[in-house]
């Protein structure tokens, strides 16, 4: 069993009554565990460090009455945290191997702490894609950068609208967008002029249609051409090209959507040669059962390739009328429910081929699950999923749950638009708006509270403000969703 012993952290800066925090065991091996316990009216948090001093998992807090104030960045820590520290390695001088740890560990909690973030596990985070290459670079899936500032002020007498929403579109297309010789593409940040990364541009084009549709502005539908064009100029026509099935599979859906929009054929073709491609080299029976695998090494299988592929098989099947790929599409969301979900609301992420499942649910997941069993008619599997979201994701807000707030630096921080494009039209199409309205606006009006005033940008963390800091860089990924939620929302 571990070996466990009681501390007082104090700093005297004033005078703080809030919670205590428990430090306790999270596994049986060397890391160093910890776990706040906190009075009632506070939630149960985690956090867990590797024993060479790097978060492996997600730190999450929640704010209530700006009490989230008692930590800062910089170690500064108002009152008394009664700490209980776990160390799990044998041996002698093991208190003196805990204290030296803990000392060097104490900085990377205090900054950790403060951030929410509802995916448990290490793997929680979602990967991020380089701007360098074009291609892919996920090993900075476990970046924690997370920022703190002040937490919104929602006016509940207000509901996002279509000035709203075009107000943040034309707030992110001044940020982000450059035209060139009649094609255009999104900045990946503020500091950056390279093109956004592979498939966070697809899912920007997305957002732009969902502009379109919401509209029908012919700006929107002008701006999707010079954005799919430059995304084939940028990327060129063979997506395969890349390792990771699922960014080939974000930007066959968005060229389909795309065809939709413009009746451009071409879209549409190209979209279909890259689909069927990924299908013949992703699918797979001899491991699991079925399944598309996530990168071309086959090491995976995971909800985030699935799902979508499923969405655009029906986007394939209605655009050709080939019912094969309406088939494709039932049996990979059979397969994904079979093996990649609890089979009451929550989708899992992955299963790996040594049979480790990542158990962890994530809001695009959720979302894209929900879009492809809509198209399919499979309406009693989506409600399940959009409960799930309903009732058991985010942080409570008033009577609704507001969408966990994610890092910017990471793929997670645009997930929720793609959450919300898919909910807000499977309710829609099927007349569900007395039970999930409600809950949906409530997040575009924290999306839409969180923007900053110099320049109406607003970021990903929608219970916190959007930095005002000068020095923040922040990623046009990043400030997608809230644009994304209010075109959806604000029809």
């Amino acid at each position: 069993m571990p070996n466990l012993f009681d501390g007082l952290i104090q700093w005297n800066r004033r005078n703080w009554t809030g919670p205590q925090f428990e430090f306790t065991s999270l596994d049986h091996f060397s890391a160093i565990g910890l776990h706040f316990q906190n009075d009632s009216s506070w939630r149960r948090r985690h956090v867990q460090f590797l024993a060479r001093g790097e978060a492996c998992g997600a730190a999450q807090f929640a704010r209530k009455d700006n009490a989230i104030r008692a930590i800062k960045l910089n170690c500064c820590v108002h009152g008394k945290i009664m700490a209980r520290f776990w160390h799990g390695r044998n041996g002698k001088s093991r208190m003196t191997r805990l204290f030296s740890r803990v000392r060097a560990l104490l900085p990377l909690l205090f900054t950790a702490i403060i951030s929410p973030n509802s995916a448990p596990g290490a793997t929680s985070d979602a990967v991020a894609n380089p701007s360098s290459t074009g291609m892919t670079n996920r090993e900075y899936r476990f970046r924690r950068d997370r920022i703190v500032t002040e937490p919104a002020v929602l006016d509940w007498s207000h509901i996002p609208n279509a000035a709203d929403a075009d107000t943040l579109m034309a707030a992110f297309n001044r940020a982000f967008y450059v035209r060139t010789n009649g094609v255009g593409y999104f900045r990946a940040s503020t500091k950056s002029s390279k093109p956004a990364d592979f498939w966070k541009l697809a899912e920007e084009i997305e957002m732009v249609i969902d502009a379109w549709e919401r509209s029908h502005q012919p700006s929107y539908s002008n701006q999707v051409v010079e954005l799919i064009e430059g995304f084939n100029r940028i990327y060129g026509a063979n997506w395969t090209k890349n390792e990771f099935n699922d960014d080939v599979i974000w930007i066959c859906i968005a060229n389909l959507r795309g065809y939709q929009v413009t009746g451009i054929t071409k879209w549409r073709y190209l979209a279909r040669v890259n689909f069927d491609a990924v299908y013949a080299r992703a699918w797979d029976t001899n491991f699991a059962g079925g399944g598309l695998f996530w990168k071309t090494e086959n090491r995976s299988k995971n909800t985030c390739v699935n799902a979508p592929a499923a969405i655009a098989a029906c986007l394939l099947w209605k655009d050709y009328g080939d019912v094969m790929y309406r088939d494709k599409a039932n049996e990979i969301i059979d397969w994904n429910k079979k093996v990649l979900s609890d089979g009451h609301g929550c989708i899992y992420d992955s299963i790996r081929t040594n049979g480790t499942i990542g158990r962890f649910s994530l809001s695009y997941n959720q979302g894209t699950f929900i879009g492809a069993c809509n198209f399919l008619g499979r309406t009693n599997d989506a409600s399940e999923v959009m409960d799930y979201a309903m009732h058991q994701q985010g942080i409570p807000v008033k009577e609704f749950k507001i969408l966990p707030p994610y890092r910017i630096s990471t793929d997670s921080a645009g997930f929720h638009g793609i959450f919300l494009r898919w909910a807000t039209r499977f309710m829609r199409d099927q007349h569900f708006e007395s039970v999930y309205l409600p809950w949906l606006q409530a997040n575009a009006l924290s999306a839409w509270s969180v923007r900053r005033a110099s320049d109406n940008l607003s970021w990903c963390d929608w219970v916190q403000m959007t930095p005002t800091n000068a020095t923040v860089e922040l990623p046009s990924w990043a400030c997608s969703s809230s644009v994304a939620a209010l075109q959806v929302i604000s029809r």
